[in-house]
Parts: C-alpha cells; structure tokens; sequence
C-alpha cells in the first residue's frame, strides 16, 4: 500500500480521522449524539500495483448512545472477476462480474468507468453479477456498487483500475 485514509464523519461532519486505511488496529470513539454516521476509508496502490490502485470503501449508517459496545450494521460488497495472471481480461466483450454482497441488502447498483474513474456509468447487475462491455486492448475497468440495507444502513465500494484489458 502505499497511501491511504480513513475519515469518520457525523452529519457531515468531521468527527475524527487517519491518514491510513482502515485495519484491526483503527478505533474510532463514536460521539454520543445520535444521527447519520459516515465512515470511508481508502486505500492507494498505484506506485506498487497496475489492477486495483485505489480502493474506497464507505460505509453510512444511523447511530445513537448504547449501554455498552454495540457492532454496527456494515456490509461489504466483493467483485470477483476471474483475471489472467496478468491482472487482464479480452478487450471487447461482454464480460460478466461476479458480485458478493456480504450482509442483508433491499437494494444493489453497479455503476463502471473506462476513464479511472473520471465519470461513470450504469452497469446492469444481473443476479449475482453485474454486466460491462470491456474496452479497447490496454484500457482499464473500474467498478462501483452500492447496497443499502433494509435498516438504511449503506456500503459503497469503489475499485479504480479493477482490471485491464488485452
């Protein structure tokens, strides 16, 4: 890795962050007034990786004063698409994603970019997939996708550089 970050906000809000993307040694104190939390953490590979440079994962979900330690609802979502060894896959095909919702959701968008994410577009999820036409030889694919649990509880994971294409 070679940067990262991990940003807790309240009502949009600033509550507290890091300058490293979020593991088993970040802890946050949640403040004790209730309402829409946000936390993204996010981290950067670009100097060390060509697939996969930059990952952002944020998390919304509503929050009040507990007794005690209480987990919070979060869901995580996984594209799995089956690469070469080389990180590619063929330019110029219909090519299907397979996509892990870990956690109850109501709904699931996709969205994909051919641009590094500049701008984005739909993508149909299909299932447990969702749907994208593979650019030109050397391009690259990146992905998006939020699910919003039945609680309103919300994850959205976005993966720049996801793949290449040869």
């Amino acid at each position: 890795m070679e940067s990262g970050s991990t940003v807790l906000k309240l009502g949009g809000e600033v509550v507290d962050s890091t300058d490293r993307p979020l593991d088993l040694e970040t802890f946050f104190s949640m403040p004790a007034a209730p309402g829409r939390f946000e936390l993204t953490t996010t981290a950067n590979r670009s100097g060390v990786a060509a697939i996969s440079t930059s990952v952002t994962t944020t998390w919304g979900f509503d929050s009040a004063t507990t007794s005690g330690v209480t987990q919070v609802p979060l869901s995580m979502v996984r594209f799995t698409p089956e690469l070469g060894l080389d990180g590619t896959l063929p330019a110029h095909r219909f090519q299907r994603i397979p996509l892990t919702v870990q956690g109850k959701t109501r709904s699931l968008t996709a969205q994909v970019s051919y641009d590094k994410g500049a701008t984005w577009q739909k993508a149909l999820v299909f299932g447990d997939s969702l749907l994208v036409v593979n650019p030109a030889r050397g391009d690259s694919v990146s992905l998006r996708a939020t699910a919003v649990g039945k609680g309103g509880d919300s994850v959205t994971q976005t993966v720049i550089n996801a793949y290449l294409t040869k």
